[in-house]
């Protein structure tokens, strides 16, 4: 892991025993933190829909951030214990590893207050775009005239009336 240049793991669904792999700390920071001694972040597997990934018991573990696309299933929970001191310090621990990892990654290299970022498009975006554009055309062109044809073939079907 430190020879690797690794600064962010990702946990798993599965447990070690009775607890889940996120919310073992002899796993998260035993191993992990102590023996690897890894700087950055533990991310959780999704944890949208699973109970027992829980996240006090992840953050206690030495996880960082959870896996998750609803902004409010964990934030509740975690209020509860925002007088708990062993709660928010390991939140401040999560906070410290999350913004260590990002201070650190290729993301930051040459940031500075005049720097411009430039989008650069490569040729084979704007052909793609143009075959986008060109298919698009033809598509309604098609549409166009199969309408016209069937307004056509209705006209020119005989009725018969009684």
């Amino acid at each position: 892991m430190v020879e690797s240049g690794a600064y962010s793991v990702m946990t798993s669904f599965n447990r070690m025993g009775c607890t889940w792999a996120g919310g073992d700390k002899g796993l998260l920071t035993g191993i992990l933190r102590g023996e690897w001694g890894m700087p950055g972040f533990a991310l959780t597997d999704f944890a949208n829909s699973n109970g027992y990934m829980d996240v006090v018991n992840g953050v206690l573990a030495g996880g960082d951030a959870w896996d998750c696309n609803d902004s409010t299933k964990w934030t509740g929970k975690l209020m509860d214990y925002k007088d708990d001191p062993t709660v928010v310090a390991a939140m401040k621990e999560a906070t410290k590893h999350i913004l260590y990892t990002v201070a650190n990654s290729n993301a930051m290299n040459g940031v500075s207050a005049n720097m411009q970022v430039i989008e650069i498009r490569p040729w084979w975006k704007n052909a793609l775009i143009a075959a986008d554009v060109v298919f698009g055309v033809l598509a309604v062109g098609s549409i166009f005239m199969l309408v016209k044809t069937v307004k056509r073939g209705k006209k020119d079907t005989p009725t018969t009336e009684s």
